[in-house]
Parts: structure tokens; C-alpha cells; sequence
């Protein structure tokens, strides 16, 4: 019977663990830089760039509902990137996930049962552009 509950408790500890990793953000540097400083224009595009550049992080925002997903989404990545010293996020996806959330019923009198929920979190790569001689003049990628 002991057993019975250590083998249910470990169970429900890797549920949770596993929705925490799946709902939170995260970031991978893979090359450390200074920080830039606040209000860097940082460009974010879903395909590649033509300037010559590094990745140097990979991004994950947390995950937000539908009306609010674009603007705090790409405001993470945005600050993300400044915070690891990057010019531009690039690859930017748009990636739902779907939850199962109990206590809900459409109708507002009867709380009870379940109802889907869609959020939605943004991913990218933080790309730092090469600049010739190795100087950090300019902002995108102009060289003097």
C-alpha cells in the first residue's frame, strides 16, 4: 500500500515537472557578450538575414494567451537578445500549446469541468552581426 502511494507521488511530480518545463521560458547562450543597453533596436524576422552573423542564444518565451501573445512575446525575445548582447532574433516561431484546465463552464453559473486553453509562445535564434574588423560600431550591421 506504501508503495502504491511513493509509485503515485513520483508520478505526479514528473506531471508537474513537466508542465513547468513545458510552460516557461528559457534561453541557451552559446557565446557569451555585453549586455546592450535599453531601447537597442533589435530586428526580429522568421527567416535568415543577409548581413554575415553569429548565433550566440536560442530564446523561448513563456507561453501567453491569444491577445496577448504577439506584443509580450516578441517584447521577450526583443529583451532577451539585448540582455545577451545580440542585433537581431531570426527563425522567429509562433508555436500553441493546447491545456486541458479544470473549474471552468462557459456559461459562468456552474463551475465545473474542463475546457481546452490555447496559449501561444514565441522562439528564435539571438544573432550578433560580424563586423569587419571586429569593432561593435553601428547599429545593424553598418561598418564605418
Amino acid at each position: 500500500m506504501a508503495r502504491s502511494f511513493v509509485f503515485r507521488g513520483a508520478g505526479l511530480a514528473a506531471l508537474a515537472v513537466m508542465t513547468l518545463a513545458c510552460s516557461h521560458a528559457s534561453v541557451t547562450v552559446l557565446k557569451k557578450y555585453p549586455r546592450r543597453p535599453d531601447g537597442y533596436p533589435i530586428f526580429l524576422t522568421e527567416g535568415d538575414i543577409k548581413e554575415p552573423y553569429e548565433e550566440i542564444a536560442t530564446v523561448r518565451s513563456p507561453a501567453y494567451d491569444e491577445w496577448e501573445a504577439r506584443e509580450r512575446g516578441e517584447g521577450y525575445l526583443r529583451t532577451e537578445a539585448r540582455r545577451a548582447g545580440g542585433d537581431a532574433v531570426i527563425w522567429v516561431k509562433r508555436e500553441p500549446s493546447v491545456k486541458e484546465r479544470f473549474g471552468f463552464h462557459p456559461t459562468g453559473t456552474f463551475r465545473a469541468g474542463t475546457t481546452l486553453e490555447t496559449t501561444f509562445s514565441y522562439t528564435g535564434t539571438v544573432a550578433r552581426y560580424v563586423r569587419e574588423g571586429g569593432g561593435d560600431e553601428g547599429a545593424r550591421g553598418n561598418v564605418k
